[in-house]
């Protein structure tokens, strides 16, 4: 058995590109100008990416959303598709879907593969995908400042900052009472100022020196390389 459009793309929505929107992951278009992307996971998580632009627009459930995505001018039974999904995921047809909540974006995720590809072949279980290839497509669809990954990019980040401002204050606080000291005696007003800049320069210089130290040994990483 040959697999549908979708699962050969792995592109499950079956959504069409023009190369100037620049979606990650997409790898190339066939001869429809259907999207193909490198992994399941992309193609899901680009789905997922245009179906919370269009709740933006003001197409918030399936009722509202299906006649723009599946129209009946282009050969789409539309109310059997909105009927469908509906039953699938046991949300009504016009209730707003919360695209943000894991548990149900998986079975929109579910329903709408299943709907646009058919049934797997015998021997699969009863769907294209696993669990864990949405689980990772819904990790990737996040916003950045949700995203996992930077998330933990962030919170290093702050921990970075905070200790390189814990060191500068119990450390170097001598130095900067005597910048300061010395500025007032020529700058009166302009000390605190100062004071304040040469704190920033300590933080800087000490986060530079943090980093640094985290950083992979260069040999080691060139060694790894080859």
């Amino acid at each position: 058995m040959t697999a549908p459009r979708g699962i050969r793309n792995n592109n499950p929505g079956n959504l069409r590109y023009l190369k100037d929107w620049g979606w990650p992951g997409v790898v190339s278009v066939d001869s429809a100008k259907f999207a193909i992307f490198s992994t399941p996971e992309d193609g899901l998580a680009e789905f997922i990416r245009q179906l919370r632009r269009d709740q933006k627009r003001g197409l918030l459930s399936f009722a509202q959303l299906l006649p723009k995505y599946a129209p009946a001018d282009d050969n789409n039974d539309t109310a059997a598709y909105i009927r469908r999904v509906s039953e699938m995921t046991g949300i009504p047809a016009d209730r707003p879907l919360n695209l943000n909540e894991p548990v149900e974006l998986m079975k929109v995720m579910k329903a709408f593969t299943r709907h646009e590809n058919g049934k797997p072949p015998a021997g699969w279980d009863d769907d294209w995908y696993d669990d864990a290839v949405y689980r990772r497509a819904i990790e990737k669809a996040k916003p950045l400042s949700r995203s996992k990954t930077i998330g933990g990019a962030v919170g290093a980040a702050t921990a970075t900052v905070a200790g390189a401002v814990v060191e500068v204050a119990t450390q170097n606080a001598d130095t900067i009472a005597g910048a300061a000291g010395a500025a007032s005696g020529i700058w009166p007003k302009w000390a605190p100022v100062i004071a304040a800049i040469v704190t920033l320069c300590m933080i800087g210089v000490v986060i530079y020196a943090r980093l640094q130290r985290t950083k992979p040994d260069e040999a080691v990483m060139q060694e790894d390389t080859q």
